[in-house]
């Protein structure tokens, strides 16, 4: 997005030449258009792509105020427009939103602390910052509610305040990029004028970090294919990568400890003291109603050569 039309229209046809599902676009910023102003900046972005739209309403950055009539008009009026990341903070408008919208706006949670108030108006989900460094929570607040069990979502939520408190406890991207590469991730540099994150925070994110609400890795694959668990994540586990490129776990463990209060433990297998990188199977093994498949392969040693 741009707070030119003209080039905001010339990077969204950009944007489209690289083949994503879709265009997320913020309002126009500083020149603080009018309503009018608005449904016609969208609708002619709208009308050079043919990739489906996601508004961005994000006042606090932008100066600028998408109104919830503006926003049901897009959706109804133009074919690709089809939703709206909504980060007013505001609740009431968010309401009245849904009120007009009658269904027919996909409407997405743009802050982390709103996930839950707004699935349960009817809200898709979240376009998120937690997900950078909580992506497994970040997905089971919404799989959870989508599940019906609202009271668990509910408290993942509220779990998750304090992290989400800390990554705004300076101007997005600052504290995330930090929280990333506490987690072992390059994040590469700030550009100017943002600066490097204050001491003061980025002992807050340390703490989080020590305290096990970052450095996740959901189990997206399925039974007996991801190469990980606890909360090691084998992106940035250089002994994960390698265990996993050369089939050697039993060879090969990452530096993880895990923390079990031992009276507490039931062998879930959720976890492992020593997390080799096939600490994943075995959990699978101890938890899992249905038995883990086992996916034969040959090892280097076993090689005829």
């Amino acid at each position: 997005g741009s707070n030119s039309t003209a080039t905001a229209n010339h990077l969204a046809l950009d944007a489209q030449e690289c083949g994503p599902d879709a265009l997320l676009i913020v309002s126009p910023y500083y020149n603080k258009a009018t309503q009018n102003g608005l449904y016609s900046h969208y609708k002619t972005i709208a009308s050079s792509v043919k990739l489906p739209i996601i508004l961005y309403n994000v006042p606090s950055r932008t100066g600028c105020n998408i109104l919830p009539e503006t926003v049901v008009r897009l959706c109804r009026d133009v074919e690709n427009i089809v939703g709206v990341k909504e980060a007013c903070g505001n609740i009431s408008q968010i309401a009245k939103l849904f009120a007009l919208a009658d269904g027919k706006v996909d409407i997405y949670s743009g802050n982390d602390d709103q996930i839950v108030p707004i699935l349960s108006m009817g809200g898709k989900g979240v376009i998120s910052v937690l997900s950078n460094v909580a992506p497994r929570e970040t997905h089971d607040i919404c799989q959870l509610y989508f599940d019906g069990k609202v009271k668990e979502s509910a408290a993942l939520q509220l779990k998750a305040i304090p992290l989400v408190d800390a990554l705004f406890c300076e101007v997005n991207p600052i504290p995330v990029k930090k929280g990333v590469e506490l987690m072992g991730i390059a994040a590469g540099t700030l550009r100017m004028p943002l600066s490097e994150i204050e001491p003061a925070h980025e002992e807050i994110l340390r703490k989080a970090e020590e305290n096990g609400l970052m450095h996740q890795i959901p189990n997206i694959e399925g039974l007996g294919e991801s190469a990980a668990i606890c909360n090691c994540c084998s992106c940035s586990c250089f002994a994960m990568r390698v265990a996993t490129m050369f089939r050697s776990p039993d060879a090969i463990r990452s530096n993880y400890v895990s923390q079990v209060d031992t009276e507490k433990c039931v062998a879930c297998g959720q976890c492992v003291e020593n997390c080799p990188t096939n600490a994943l199977r075995l959990g699978q093994k101890l938890c899992a109603k249905e038995p883990v498949p086992e996916k034969p392969y040959r090892k280097v040693r076993d090689h005829v050569w």
